[in-house]
């Protein structure tokens, strides 16, 4: 399989099988894998979960935008040479174990650590199996494990946006619930804004009006729920 890192994507694209029910209505032919494949890889573009497939051997065969962002000089992990690592030898033994136990189908989670950068990471295996068919699997090919990297923030930002606008909100009001949902308190949010605590707690309580939030709690329950909306891919 091809190692090599082509844009915002590694390793071979994974492609879709077509099925079509017995008796049911002809359809039009199915899409090449390449175009389905495609169409996939921008659907998992737009969570703003880190999604990266990887074989037992720490082999990237695909990554999404969100996972590709987690691996930069200023967080804990990287992709070189096709391959993904934690930047701490003894991450990086802890991770390999972990990918080595998901051959067994054993799931873990990991936390790493690299200066100010702190990430969660779950190991999941793609297909839980008994241990006697996964030593069999592993005897002809290389197994494939799920990373799941922890978000690093509540909600996405264009999240609150679109939140904010579709309640109306003020720039104000908006600036306001950005800093609840980053889980700042009114008198940080005070401080920071230059302002005093009453006008805050004033914006809060237009906030919650329009949103119909009863308190401070459930508006960011509210919030940290909301779909996300991600940036245009390439942006």
């Amino acid at each position: 399989m091809d190692t090599t890192f082509a844009p915002l994507r590694i390793g071979t694209p994974i492609g879709f099988q077509f099925e079509r029910g017995a008796g049911s209505a002809p359809s039009a032919p199915p899409r090449p894998a390449s175009t389905s494949s495609s169409l996939l890889m921008r659907i998992l573009d737009q969570l703003d979960y880190g999604l990266m497939l990887v074989t037992d051997k720490a082999r990237v065969r695909f990554a999404n935008q969100a996972a590709l962002r987690q691996c930069t000089p200023a967080h804990c992990m990287a992709v070189s040479d096709g391959h993904v690592y934690a930047r701490q030898r003894r991450e990086q033994q802890s991770l390999l174990q972990a990918l080595a136990a998901a051959c067994s189908g054993r799931r873990s989670l990991l936390t790493f650590q690299s200066n100010d950068s702190v990430l969660s990471l779950a190991v999941v295996p793609v297909s839980e199996m008994p241990t006697w068919e996964a030593a069999a699997v592993a005897a002809v090919a290389e197994a494939s494990t799920l990373l799941v990297f922890g978000r690093r923030q509540v909600c996405e930002p264009l999240s609150v946006e679109f939140f904010a606008r579709e309640h109306r909100l003020t720039t104000t009001e908006t600036a306001v619930l950005r800093g609840l949902a980053s889980g700042l308190r009114p008198s940080q949010i005070a401080r920071e804004a230059g302002v005093a605590l009453s006008t805050v707690r004033s914006h809060v309580s237009n906030v919650r009006v329009k949103t119909g939030a009863r308190s401070i709690s459930e508006l960011v329950r509210m919030v940290t729920v909301l779909p996300p909306i991600v940036s245009v891919v390439g942006e």
